[in-house]
């Protein structure tokens, strides 16, 4: 498992009324934000900390974007439970399990990071635990 990035799911933004109407006035226009928003997804993957911090900023797609992991969260060993969420938080020692939002999203495309590119599964709908632990946090 060493140097990789295990991919557990690619899980589409449940867009709430919250959600939109919080961020309609950075759009403006009702389309344009609700097409954002389709390519928003929470990725839940697995990896070794390389000098006991995953470096999440070097995933992206080459997609012309540029778009890195935001909001991330660090979770237990299972999945089922939140143990930090904040910059930087994933970090330890072991193989860490987390979690990060990532903007426009093309499920064509592989994540690329530090070590290659890794394949992901098509996107699904998030699971409860997922939405409970990580729910989407409207950007400023």
């Amino acid at each position: 498992m060493a140097n990789e990035l295990v991919i557990l799911g690619v899980f589409k933004l449940a867009m709430t009324t919250e959600i939109f109407e919080a961020q309609l006035p950075m759009y403006g226009d009702e389309d344009q934000c609700r097409d954002h928003f389709s390519n928003v997804v929470l990725i839940e993957a697995i990896a070794e900390a390389e000098g006991g911090l995953v470096d999440l900023i070097s995933i992206t797609q080459a997609n012309g974007c540029n778009q890195a992991p935001w909001d991330e969260g660090l979770l237990s060993q299972d999945g089922n439970e939140l143990l930090a969420r904040k910059l930087n938080c994933v970090k330890g020692s072991d193989l860490l399990r987390f979690a990060f939002y990532i903007h426009f999203y093309d499920e064509c495309l592989p994540l690329i990071w530090g070590k290659g590119e890794v394949v992901c599964p098509p996107p699904m709908a998030m699971p409860e635990r997922l939405k409970m632990l990580m729910p989407y946090r409207v950007c400023d």
